[in-house]
């Protein structure tokens, strides 16, 4: 059924567009044209390709068990009231790209096999809202993440990355600390990638570029918070990493007294190397007249690397207790 109803009130013009229980069976375009006060999809299927980009939605529009077959567009399009899709199927491509909202755009009870068709790549999402959605999860453990289809095209990164950080700070701010944590690790995962992708074609320029990011400040940093914290969200590997860097530096000290201590079994060799292996622990000041300045840079590096995992550490364990 199909039906157009059109009626006036106090001189002004509404129109009200229901296309609840179509179906259509040829490619269906709605481009460029403009819908008055709602348009309802309720239990529409589309057999073919749909498109609705550059579609200006002037009233609320509800897309309810509506089943998009085949790829549909809303590239480009305005939402002006409040917008649904509840419960809708996207069995091929379903493109958001760069569509324009004004007030509120919900996804509602959408599974993992039809989310992850769905393209919202440089679109801007704060009035966006996901309810039940299933996405796609990537890894296990504390390795466990979010990830969309489009992160697998390396041309693609960057914004695939902003979407990851626009998903995260939705989440942050409507305390789904978990889904934060997800996509916190999504999005600094891809600008990991990003900065290691090979540059196509092979040539000397492109390999320099590459080297260059990979010696830069931000992989290096990135890298690191990784391994050492797990882009902090991994207390325990925090803690593993700060239990090496504090025990490090005694197993140096004693290994060359080590047969000494055995030999002999003299406590006060074991003392000695305790002693000296708390000059390289934080918060302690060496009672030493003139060590080298080996032995220095040596012990201000420890406690530097030692206080800045403590950190890491404090960091990881206050957003897993938050998430």
């Amino acid at each position: 059924m199909i039906s157009i109803l059109v009626y006036s009130k106090k001189e002004a013009l509404f129109l009200i567009y229901s296309f609840n229980y179509a179906e259509f069976w040829g490619e269906s375009v709605f481009k460029d044209i403009r819908f008055g006060e709602a348009v309802s999809f309720y239990w529409t299927h589309f057999h073919k390709k749909a498109d609705f980009s550059k579609v200006k939605f002037e009233g609320d529009a509800s897309f309810i068990e509506t089943i998009f077959a085949q790829e549909i567009e809303f590239e480009k399009a305005t939402f002006e009231k409040i917008t649904i899709f509840d419960g809708c199927k996207f069995n091929k491509q379903a493109s958001f790209f760069r569509i324009r909202l004004i007030k509120d755009l919900r996804f509602i009870d959408i599974e993992c096999n039809s989310i992850i068709n769905a393209n919202f790549l440089e679109t801007p999402i704060e009035n966006a809202r996901f309810q039940n959605i299933k996405w796609q999860r990537d890894g296990g453990g504390e390795d466990a993440r979010y990830k969309i289809p489009q992160e697998d095209d390396t041309s693609k990164l960057m914004a695939v990355a902003e979407f990851y950080r626009q998903m995260k700070r939705k989440n942050k701010e409507e305390y789904h600390e978990t889904d934060t944590s997800l996509w916190h690790f999504a999005e600094k995962e891809t600008q990991l990638k990003y900065l290691i992708k090979p540059l196509l074609p092979i040539s000397f320029r492109s390999i320099f570029i590459l080297l260059y990011k990979i010696f830069s400040f931000r992989f290096i940093f990135l890298l690191l918070y990784k391994i050492f914290s797990g882009y902090g969200e991994s207390p325990r590997r925090a803690l593993i990493w700060l239990f090496i860097l504090i025990t490090v530096p005694f197993l140096v000290l004693a290994a060359p007294l080590l047969p000494s201590f055995i030999a002999h079994a003299d406590l006060a060799v074991f003392k000695n190397t305790l002693t000296s292996w708390m000059y390289y622990l934080p918060l302690t000041k060496s009672d030493i007249d003139s060590p080298t300045w080996l032995e220095t840079l040596l012990r201000l590096t420890s406690k530097l690397f030692i206080t800045i995992q403590s950190v890491l550490f404090g960091f990881a364990l206050r957003n897993k207790f938050r998430r």
